[in-house]
């Protein structure tokens, strides 16, 4: 069943905020000890990527050269988004 078109653009507006926000700490991540900026930057780009053709190109690069990382997500991404029933 799709989801009412209010929860659909919360989703999408979270989406892009949090992208964003793991961007900018991916970014200070690189030049601070203590955060882990690859992975928050990683994390970013995973979630602004269905909206930048862009983005999607570089994670199906990441992809390629890291199958066992796309193995993982996929695996993720079955477990978050199956059905109840």
């Amino acid at each position: 069943m799709p989801l009412p078109p209010v929860h659909q653009t919360l989703r999408h507006a979270l989406r892009l905020a949090f992208g964003w926000i793991f961007l900018v700490l991916g970014v200070l991540g690189l030049f601070l000890p203590l955060l882990q900026g690859l992975l928050f930057l990683v994390i970013g780009s995973a979630l602004l990527a269905p909206g930048n053709p862009h983005l999607a190109r570089m994670r199906e690069r990441f992809y390629r050269r890291f199958p066992r990382v796309r193995q993982w997500t996929q695996r993720l991404h079955d477990h978050f988004h199956r059905r109840k029933t």
